[in-house]
């Protein structure tokens, strides 16, 4: 909330807004507490695979006037899990035909049973296969991997 009201002070004025993920592990509980302020979904993995959780937006813009208190939610994480958070230069990322990755494209590849445990390079090279090295935006990934009990 304190990030939001720095937004509110400082952005609105200039009518510019801004997105972002905030989440906090709690290893000894297995939770993730997040607020997500219309950014794209972070992803919890199970260590085992499948289709990953999306964390999706569950609040506005950072910066908008007189939005109540930001909200927040928690999930249960487990051993080996991970928590996946990109910019989203990672979906918007074109390819030579103008076609964006998208988040369809990015949840399956998080869906693969052979993910790498090095799941940034992995998503950045997905990201540079696709747009042919030619990125337009800035791609960041963060997995802080394996959080709890790995």
């Amino acid at each position: 909330n304190g990030l939001h009201r720095y937004c509110e002070l400082v952005l609105s004025r200039h009518q510019s807004y801004a997105t972002a993920i905030c989440a906090k592990l709690d290893p000894i509980a297995g939770t993730i507490t997040f607020t997500n302020a219309a950014h794209p979904p972070a992803f919890v993995r199970a260590a085992g695979g499948g289709t990953p959780r999306a964390l999706d937006s569950n609040a506005g813009v950072l910066g908008m006037p007189d939005q109540d208190p930001l909200p927040q939610e928690t999930v249960a994480i487990g051993p080996g899990d991970a928590f996946i958070a990109y910019t989203d230069g990672v979906i918007e990322a074109q390819n030579p035909a103008r076609q964006s990755l998208g988040l369809d494209n990015l949840r399956a590849t998080l869906s693969h049973r052979d993910l790498p445990s090095d799941v940034t390079t992995h998503v950045a090279s997905l990201v540079d296969s696709w747009t042919r090295g030619r990125r337009d935006d800035d791609v960041l990934v963060a997995d802080p991997h394996a959080m709890v009990g790995s």
